[in-house]
């Protein structure tokens, strides 16, 4: 617990105490890197009910965004995956989509980056990391990546190969209970991403919250301010 909270608080300074993380508050600063959509939560889950997150590598461009940005856009995407408990019991999985991807693409110091702040901090339960497509370029950093992710975390990686056939991609993820309704169009599944909406749809659950908290102080109903943490830290406080 102690170190989630010196993470959070290098993190995000002085906002590391605002409630949930929320866009108009702790991430008021990130809309940019947010809006890139690097790592995006998917539709649904895998067949154990694990959540599943999307990294597309290929739309990175770092003239728009600041490696700080994007380790505080990345925490809050982690962040909003774990505000549900089944997600906290029953993990995470990972397609890291390399299509397309170039070497000027691979922010290797901003990854490094967001696994130094994230790795032994959030109570992430990573099962699997799916990288998918992965082009002959990849050999050059995969030593890098895999050395970031430490022994435990290389052991999960999954490499579907070089292929460039969507539905080689899917057949394969099927086959480890990812199934193509939840795989994005990208890779030939048949879920439709809309980050943007997705953003906007937290954004108004978030000042709905903070709505009804100020009318009932104003109604006279003190409430103790609440920060929202993932349970699981709870647990060894």
């Amino acid at each position: 617990m102690a170190k989630y909270w010196r993470k959070r608080s290098k993190t995000f300074g002085d906002d590391a105490f605002d409630e949930n993380l929320s866009l108009e508050g702790a991430l008021r600063n990130d809309r940019s890197a947010l809006g890139i959509g690097f790592i995006r939560q998917l539709p649904g889950t895998d067949h154990m009910g694990r959540a599943i997150a999307y990294v597309q590598p290929r739309i990175l461009d770092r003239s728009k965004y600041c490696k700080e940005s994007m380790v505080r856009a990345v925490w809050y995407t982690m962040h909003a995956m774990l505000e549900s408990i089944t997600v906290q019991q029953k993990g995470i999985v990972f397609i890291v989509d390399l299509k397309g991807s170039k070497l000027v693409h691979f922010d290797v110091k901003m990854v490094r980056a967001c696994t130094a702040s994230i790795k032994g901090v959030l109570p992430l339960r990573v099962s699997a990391i799916h990288f998918c497509q992965t082009p002959k370029l990849f050999d050059l950093v995969s030593g890098t990546v895999h050395l970031m992710l430490g022994e435990v975390l290389r052991k999960r990686i999954i490499n579907h190969g070089g292929i460039f056939k969507d539905e080689t991609d899917v057949e394969d993820l099927e086959q480890y209970g990812i199934y193509r309704n939840v795989i994005p169009k990208y890779i030939g599944g048949n879920a439709e991403l809309d980050h943007e909406s997705w953003l906007k749809a937290r954004e108004v659950t978030s000042k709905w919250k903070a709505e009804t908290r100020s009318r009932s102080l104003g109604r006279g109903q003190w409430q103790h301010k609440q920060i929202v943490i993932p349970a699981s830290l709870h647990a060894g406080a």
